[in-house]
């Protein structure tokens, strides 16, 4: 996997800011960036830090977040960044996500019951984004952020699942 995803697979200028990628387009390249994030966190549980870096840097350059905002299927990168030894880049993806992801929940939450119609899954992925931070938090004993992550979770659940 390690070589079609850094040499083999051709990326069609995805990271060029004059390339227009449409909604199935993004949709395909939060699949390819998970694929980064667990081969980069295979390779760092291994030992292999050298190419779990190497994966990390390719898929920055490769599908930035500009292009390609991101979202819960980011998680593997979050765990990834944590796994090999990068915890303030996975700090840093944390705080956008989980910030991303209550903007999100905050905006919808405010709407009335009608106008949330057909959000739920909308409502489903920023819960995941939160849910996958949180996950990945507790696996690499971020206390701190676990705590921090239990009081948003049980916020949006309450407002949401209540």
């Amino acid at each position: 996997m390690y070589n079609n995803l850094m040499n083999r697979f051709r990326w069609g200028n995805a990271s060029d800011p004059d390339v227009y990628l449409d909604e199935v387009n993004r949709r395909m390249f939060n699949n390819f960036r998970r694929m980064f994030g667990r081969l980069a966190t295979v390779l760092a549980v291994e030992g292999d830090f050298t190419r779990a870096t190497r994966v990390l840097e390719r898929c920055e350059e490769l599908i930035p977040a500009e292009k390609v905002p991101h979202n819960y299927y980011s998680i593997s990168l979050l765990e990834a960044y944590f796994a090999a030894g990068y915890p303030d880049k996975a700090f840093e993806l944390a705080d956008h996500l989980v910030s991303t992801s209550v903007g999100y929940l905050e905006y919808i939450s405010g709407l009335d019951k009608l106008r949330q119609y057909g959000l739920d899954i909308i409502i489903a992925m920023n819960l995941e984004s939160l849910r996958g931070t949180y996950s990945v938090a507790i696996d690499y004993n971020q206390i701190e952020m676990v705590g921090d992550l239990e009081i948003v979770l049980d916020k949006y659940f309450k407002i949401f699942y209540n």
